[in-house]
């Protein structure tokens, strides 16, 4: 079970709607339970998506009672056309989404954060013939993320204002630190067990780039 509250269902709801991944809308809600972010994405997907269903399921119901009664006031006058066919629904377009790549993270906590991803870090350093005991893993975000991370704490502040409730900026649990939380056991275990800690002697960096967005600072 997830660890969010009432007052976050809003928030869920824009941000699955805006193109948020599951990993990124955990971070905007402040959750900071680090087991929530290695559960497999689409797990929590689907979790997000029963959190916030009584709430599209009573809009789905109040729009339909609408309709019947904007119904029966048209069925009284044969010259009134046919209503237009609806509009396909809120959560057919957040199904549309499942395969596209997080409009905030660029993939980072998608596809490029899992278990093909710790091996592929192994087997770099073991390549490198290094001794070590512990590591420190180091993560570097292209600048546009910041762009993009700016924008939905914007796009969450709005809503969270209009909701007459405030959230503070520095608890939005940051990429970096969502990415280390979910790797950080994996490359260990890939390596051996070999401990991943806050400071050692020997560093691993992971680099990520992403030339498709790179326009997005160049107004900076």
């Amino acid at each position: 079970m997830l660890p969010l509250k009432e007052k976050d269902k809003p928030v869920v709801q824009k941000l699955l709607s805006a193109g948020c991944c599951a990993r990124c809308v955990l971070r905007f809600c402040c959750v900071s339970v680090q087991a929530a972010y290695r559960k497999p994405q689409q797990e929590t997907l689907e979790e997000l998506r029963a959190f916030i269903g009584d709430t599209e399921d009573s809009k789905s119901q109040e729009s339909a009672a609408a309709e019947s009664t904007e119904e029966n006031n048209k069925s009284h006058d044969a010259t009134v056309p046919e209503p237009p066919e609806d509009p396909p629904s809120k959560r057919a377009r957040l199904e549309d989404r499942d395969s596209s790549v997080c409009v905030v993270c660029l993939g980072i906590l998608q596809e490029l954060c899992g278990s093909a991803q710790a091996v592929k870090i192994s087997e770099k350093v073991k390549t490198e013939k290094y001794e070590f005991d512990t590591l420190v893993l180091s993560v570097s975000l292209p600048a546009q993320l910041c762009v993009r991370e700016h924008s939905c704490w914007l796009h969450v502040k709005k809503e969270m204002r209009e909701k007459s409730m405030a959230v503070d900026k520095d608890d939005v649990v940051q990429v970096k630190e969502a990415f280390k939380w979910i790797m950080q056991s994996l490359v260990a275990k890939e390596l051996g067990g070999v401990a991943v800690v806050t400071r050692s002697l020997f560093e691993v960096g992971v680099e990520f780039t992403h030339p498709e967005t790179d326009a997005d600072c160049h107004f900076l």
